[in-house]
Parts: C-alpha cells; sequence; structure tokens
C-alpha cells in the first residue's frame, strides 16, 4: 500500500508541475481533471451511498455515514489513479498497435476517428483543439467504467473490513448497488455535458 501511494505522489506531482504548453502539446492526461472532479463530487456521493446503506442494511444513518466516508476516501485516493493507470497502459499498447497499421495516417483531421479514438485514448487524450470541446466529456463518460470497477472493489474491502457481523455476499451486493447508483448519477450529468458541448459546437 505504501508503494502504491508513493507512486500516486509521484505521478501527481509530475503531472502539476509539467509545462503548461508542454502539457497541451503533449495532450491531456484526464487525471488531472478526472481526479479533483471526484473529489468535488466526494461529499453529495457520500450522502447517496449513506442513505443507501442505512436503508438497505437497517443500520444507524450516522454510522453509515461513517462508513462510507471512509471507504469513498480511500477508492478516490487509490482506486481512480489506479484505474487511470490501467486505461494509460491499455492506450499505450492500443496505440503501439494503431501506429504499426499502413492507414494510420488516414485517422487525423478525421472526426468520426476522433471518436473512435477517445473511446480507446480516453486517459490521455490527444492535442485536438478542433473537437476537445466533446473529447474531453467523452473521454470523462469512459473512464466512469474502470472508475466504477476499481472504486466497488475497493469499497467493498472498505465497507467488509467495517462491518464484520455483516454477510459478505451481502455487502458486495449493497456496494455494487450504491456505486451503480453514484456512477448512473455520474454519467448521466457527463452526458448532458457532452450534449450541451455538441449543441453549442454546432453552432
Amino acid at each position: 500500500m505504501a508503494i502504491i501511494l508513493k507512486l500516486i505522489t509521484a505521478m501527481t506531482l509530475i503531472m502539476f508541475a509539467w509545462p503548461s504548453d508542454a502539457l497541451a502539446n503533449a495532450g491531456l492526461p484526464m487525471l488531472v481533471l478526472a481526479w479533483p472532479g471526484m473529489f468535488i463530487s466526494l461529499i453529495p456521493i457520500v450522502i447517496l451511498e449513506s442513505w443507501y446503506l442505512h436503508s438497505r442494511l437497517k443500520i444507524p444513518f450516522s454510522r453509515s455515514t461513517k462508513i462510507m466516508t471512509i471507504a469513498n476516501l480511500e477508492s478516490t485516493i487509490i482506486g481512480i489513479p489506479l484505474a487511470w493507470a490501467a486505461m494509460l497502459a491499455l492506450e499505450i499498447g492500443m496505440g503501439l498497435i494503431i501506429s504499426s497499421l499502413p492507414f494510420t495516417h488516414t485517422l487525423y483531421n478525421n472526426t468520426f476517428a476522433s471518436v473512435i479514438m477517445t473511446f480507446f485514448s480516453a486517459a490521455w487524450i490527444a492535442p485536438d483543439d478542433k473537437h476537445a470541446y466533446w473529447m474531453v466529456p467523452l473521454a470523462f463518460i469512459v473512464l466512469m467504467v474502470p472508475f466504477f470497477f476499481a472504486t466497488w472493489w475497493i469499497e467493498y474491502r472498505s465497507v467488509k473490513k467495517q462491518m464484520k457481523d455483516v454477510d459478505f455476499s451481502e455487502i458486495k451486493t449493497t456496494t455494487r448497488n450504491l456505486n451503480l447508483l453514484s456512477y448512473g448519477l455520474l454519467v448521466l450529468l457527463l452526458s448532458i455535458w457532452l450534449i450541451v458541448a455538441l449543441i453549442k459546437g454546432h453552432k
């Protein structure tokens, strides 16, 4: 755990200390936007998930709030950057494969290709001022999938540790459902952002 935290800290310092002009030319590491965004959304998410845990397991709301605060802090601090790093590794692998294809040059300046590429490069989107207005919210939506699984896994382990009096299978189902609830809400909000961006971008 200590090694993971050191790696996350080092990675964060590098990204935030990187010269802005160099970062613009290299693209945008979405963790720079996603991580602060997830911290900002912690309060409403903790309230929502605490309410669900309280209702599902019939425990005092004060206890469910404490449990979900700890679980969400752990998943946000550790799970989000780990999920992003996994997506970045996938992106690098896909990039190596695609760059070796003979038709790679046709992918540039192509809107449809940009959409497809955003799905595979959501962790670190390419520099593209022309399409950035919709690439950022789309990348956010794509990242919600690995973020969900990382968050569910970490919160399940955290809640299980804090609620040894409850059956583990019940905790697993409950943490899955409350994360489906919170991430479903996040995807809805991001989808609205994407739709508004597309409408404004076509004016």
